[in-house]
């Protein structure tokens, strides 16, 4: 990030479940944005909910656990941070027509964030890490 882009606020402490990163999430932007309480119908602040949701419950339900979140915003944008115990990559899933659940929050986050990288972590575990722009 550039000096222009410097986070203005951050929280790093490993959220219990999505609803708490979710919360987290929303006041940090409500702080950055000067907007608070922020409305779910702002489709910005709902881009960024639905990531950090998907991205904690994705770390919850297949991958060992969150081991670190961090969430950092300025008025250009959220960067997220999410650890997990566990080296498998994050996947989809076929069109099948099958209508099961799972796959489907991955493409997603890909599409909303304007930035996505995966880190395998020398300790184990992955870093994933994105930006979705505000």
């Amino acid at each position: 990030m550039s000096e222009e882009t410097a986070p203005t606020g951050r929280t790093g402490l490993v959220p219990v479940d999505a609803a708490e990163a979710r919360g987290r999430v929303k006041a940090l932007l409500g702080a950055v944005l000067g907007r608070s309480p922020l409305s779910a119908r702002d489709t910005v602040v709902a881009d960024a909910l639905l990531v950090t949701s998907e991205l904690v419950t994705n770390a919850l339900r297949h991958a060992g656990g969150v081991t670190a979140f961090e969430a950092m915003a300025d008025r250009v944008g959220l960067r997220l941070v999410v650890e997990d115990a566990s080296c498998g990559l994050p996947s989809t899933k076929e069109p099948s027509g099958d209508f099961t659940p799972g796959g489907y929050g991955w493409p997603m986050i890909c599409r909303l964030a304007t930035s996505v990288t995966v880190s395998l972590l020398p300790s184990g575990g992955k870093r994933i890490q994105v930006f979705v722009p505000l």
